[in-house]
């Protein structure tokens, strides 16, 4: 990571230096065991710790939340975190999204991502 005169790295030099992450549903989970993604899908369930997300592809991932984020029953959201050995993610970050968006056109985005990697950055 590239740091300015002031010693301190930069966030465009930070998020520059990061490889892409892959944007996923619940069917392509397995392929990224171990690995940063990112999911969106509708808030169905919040309990204690935990968040249970609606895929775009009408599945339901369970995430195991920091805390730092509150989160909204039916809303939409963009969780960027780390998949783990039983298909859970582990929460870095989330990000609201309009309640307007939709899920089946981004399910249809996700399909043509994963067929054409080299466009999509993945």
């Amino acid at each position: 990571v590239s740091t300015q005169s002031t010693g301190y790295a930069t966030s465009r030099n930070i998020l520059m230096a990061q490889p892409p992450t892959p944007r996923v549903n619940k069917a392509l989970i397995p392929k990224y065991v171990g690995q940063t993604v990112r999911l969106v899908g509708r808030v169905t369930n919040i309990l204690q710790g935990r968040v249970e997300i609606e895929t775009s592809d009408k599945q339901k991932v369970v995430v195991h939340s920091t805390g730092e984020v509150e989160y909204e029953q039916n809303s939409i959201v963009e969780v960027i975190g780390a998949v783990k050995n039983d298909w859970t993610i582990e929460e870095y970050n989330s990000i609201r999204f309009s309640p307007n968006f939709d899920l089946d056109v981004w399910d249809q985005f996700l399909g043509l991502s994963q067929m054409y990697p080299q466009i999509f950055g993945q």
